[in-house]
C-alpha cells in the first residue's frame, strides 16, 4: 500500500493536470458552448488555482520524498506555470502541442525514474 503522502501526492498531480489541460482547451471548448471547470472559473481564477495546486504538489514533493530529480521537476512546473500566470502569454496552436509534447515527454521520464527508483515508496 502507497503511503498516505504518496496518495496525496498523486491526486494533486491529477487534478493539476486537468486543470493545465482545460486551460490549454479554454477556447475551443467556449467556442463549442462546454462547460468545464476552467469555462466556468475563467482563464485568469483558473490559472491561478492551477499555480496554488502545483506550488502545493511541489512542496509536497520537496518536503516528503527528499527526491532532487522530482524537486528539480517539481520547481520547473512551479516557474513555468508562474510566468504564464505572471505575464499571461497566450500561446499559439503549435507552442501549445510543442509544450504538451515535452510536459508529456519529460512526466514519462520523471515517472519511470520514480518507479525505478521507489520514490513514492519512502
Amino acid at each position: 500500500m502507497l503511503p498516505s503522502v504518496s496518495v496525496a501526492y498523486t491526486v494533486l498531480l491529477v487534478i493539476r493536470t486537468q486543470m493545465w489541460t482545460q486551460i490549454m482547451d479554454l477556447v475551443p471548448d467556449l467556442a463549442a458552448g462546454r462547460r468545464t471547470s476552467v469555462t466556468v472559473l475563467g482563464a485568469k481564477s483558473s490559472k491561478l488555482l492551477l499555480l496554488a495546486l502545483i506550488v502545493a504538489e511541489a512542496l509536497l514533493a520537496v518536503t516528503c520524498f527528499n527526491d532532487t530529480i522530482l524537486s528539480v521537476f517539481e520547481i520547473l512546473g512551479v516557474l513555468m506555470v508562474t510566468v504564464e500566470v505572471v505575464f499571461q502569454e497566450k500561446l499559439s496552436v503549435e507552442k501549445m502541442k510543442l509544450t504538451g509534447i515535452v510536459n508529456n515527454a519529460a512526466g514519462f521520464v520523471l515517472l519511470v525514474y520514480c518507479w525505478l527508483n521507489k520514490v513514492f515508496l519512502t
